[in-house]
């Protein structure tokens, strides 16, 4: 693919993701990505694969986590794994725990824990569903 083309494609990727959020579609395919920036489905995974290093699946999930993390990391609660999920377009909680983990090291829960041991989030949050507070 051309510089020119490549460019242009990773634009219209960026603006699909970042400003109209499509990652939050849990019907988000590569074909309906490909299709929504104008490729071929085939050069949207060459492309992902080549300028990211990664499989098309693995960069979306890596994608919706990084995008999770910065919205959890201000909210003043701690919101369930299915809230979590439905944040960022994840369908399955097995598909969402394994790419968390995968990206960040850590289960969520593991997460949370070493934010708070870290002084990391000064905000109070509660469990919604439990009725325990935690200052955090």
């Amino acid at each position: 693919m051309e510089m020119k083309n490549l460019e242009d494609v990773l634009f219209k990727l960026n603006l699909l993701m970042d400003y109209q959020k499509i990652y939050k579609d849990p019907d988000l395919s590569q074909t309906k990505l490909a299709a929504l920036v104008g490729v071929h489905y085939g050069e949207l995974s060459k492309i992902i694969n080549s300028y990211y290093g990664i499989s098309y699946r693995k960069w979306l999930n890596n994608y919706r986590i990084e995008k999770l993390v910065a919205e959890i990391n201000i909210l003043p609660f701690k919101p369930k794994i299915q809230d979590c999920m439905a944040m960022v377009g994840f369908r399955t909680r097995d598909t969402f725990c394994n790419a968390f983990k995968s990206k960040m090291g850590s289960t969520i829960s593991e997460y949370y824990s070493n934010q708070k041991k870290n002084g990391s989030r000064n905000v109070i949050y509660f469990e919604l569903g439990n009725n325990r507070l935690k200052k955090g």
